[in-house]
């Protein structure tokens, strides 16, 4: 890999990613770029807070930083999570791959991954049929899962906003109902 593009959702997924990532890719002369790319993070003020939470952390450490301007997705009408989820990387990953290849990119990977929370074989999907348009753009796909809670105490201890779901209303009522289970039952 000479060049890759890395679809970021958050700061703490960066934090985890990018580390594994630059051991190998930085070291063989290749390149990273964080591409920040998320319509469906909701409402507007938490996309700012992430977004900010993210370029700051990058700047920081030197990291190329690029944010795609969103174009706001309603995710409400999405009949099911899994739909709705599966809609979502596909149409992040398939912007990040249009950067990726006009901006000479020969992979891309995402952050996605290093959540628990997120499904790898749907990110998989979706991100081998974004670059399939593209002859020169691949999709390197990671399973990073077991850096997640390393990621996520590095950003508390740097005191790097850390949400509490993935980015779309639903997936914050999801998760607000998940955690009010989980303290029913203790």
């Amino acid at each position: 890999m000479k060049h890759l593009a890395l679809h970021t959702c958050c700061a703490p997924c960066l934090i985890g990613v990018y580390t594994v990532l630059t051991q190998d890719l930085l070291q063989e002369g290749g390149r990273i770029s964080a591409v920040f790319y998320n319509p469906n993070i909701a409402p507007a003020e938490e996309y700012f807070r992430r977004r900010d939470a993210c370029r700051d952390y990058a700047r920081e450490r030197s990291i190329d930083f690029v944010e795609i301007e969103p174009d706001f997705a309603d995710w409400t009408d999405k009949e099911s999570s899994k739909q709705r989820c599966q809609s979502c990387y596909d149409l992040r990953l398939s912007c990040v791959a249009q950067w990726a290849h006009d901006n000479d990119c020969d992979a891309l990977a995402t952050t996605l991954s290093i959540s628990p929370w997120q499904n790898l074989e749907a990110i998989k999907r979706a991100g081998e049929k974004a670059t399939s348009n593209f002859s020169d753009l691949n999709f390197a796909h990671y399973d990073f899962h077991n850096y997640y809670r390393d990621a996520q105490k590095k950003a508390r201890d740097l005191k790097i906003y850390c949400q509490n779901y993935c980015g779309c209303l639903p997936s914050e009522v999801e998760a607000e109902a998940s955690r009010a289970a989980r303290r029913k039952g203790k």
